[in-house]
């Protein structure tokens, strides 16, 4: 069972949140302000946590950062929500550890399968493929001090390759975004521009 913080103003945005996600196995906390956010974190300790960015009393923005501030949460999963043409703030989450931004309105089932992803692949098992091969280059060392030394500095290097390919993964990820959110208005511009243009007259 994988716990999940939903915070969002919209009643009907908490529903269909919740059916989609039961399908996952999910038990939802649903919560339409930050403040209660902040309050309950501690006492739910959620797999992941779901953020539109206008929550009212502390903003999607505040109760990121804080959750990134505990690092009981430096794993837990971050998912912003912002509205189609709510703009995006990207000085406030400079440096912020975030997973993903979704825009609204969201394929509920996509989003569960989404976050669910997420969740897991936080939770992969920390050895690595490559581990017999670091121990068996390890102890063909002459270097008594490496010896000594071997779970530390293996355990050094699984940390940083993991932290690589998580940055690697958020880079192509964000990227993603941009691309599609570049292409949406563009469409959107062009919908406009189509609809609401006087019409020329013949």
């Amino acid at each position: 069972m994988y716990k999940m913080v939903f915070a969002d103003s919209s009643l009907s945005a908490q529903k269909a949140v919740q059916l989609a996600f039961a399908e996952l196995n999910f038990e939802i906390y649903p919560l339409q302000d930050g403040r209660e956010v902040l309050k309950f974190l501690e006492k739910i300790k959620p797999d992941a946590v779901l953020l539109s960015l206008s929550l009212p009393g502390k903003d999607g923005y505040e109760v990121g950062c804080y959750l990134r501030s505990l690092e009981e949460f430096k794993q837990t999963s971050l998912i912003f929500l912002r509205g189609a043409f709510e703009p995006f703030d990207r000085e406030r989450v400079a440096g912020l550890d975030y997973d993903a931004i979704v825009q609204k309105p969201f394929d509920s089932g996509k989003l569960a399968r989404t976050v669910k992803d997420l969740i897991d692949r936080k939770k992969d098992p920390k050895t690595l493929p490559e581990e017999p091969l670091l121990d068996e280059t390890l102890s063909r060392s002459s270097e008594p001090q490496i010896q000594e030394g071997k779970p530390d500095l293996i355990a050094r290097v699984e940390g940083k390759v993991r932290e690589i390919v998580r940055q690697e993964i958020l880079e192509v990820e964000r990227e993603l975004e941009k691309r599609i959110r570049v292409k949406i208005l563009h469409e959107l511009r062009t919908w406009m521009e189509e609809k609401f243009s006087p019409k020329e007259k013949k």
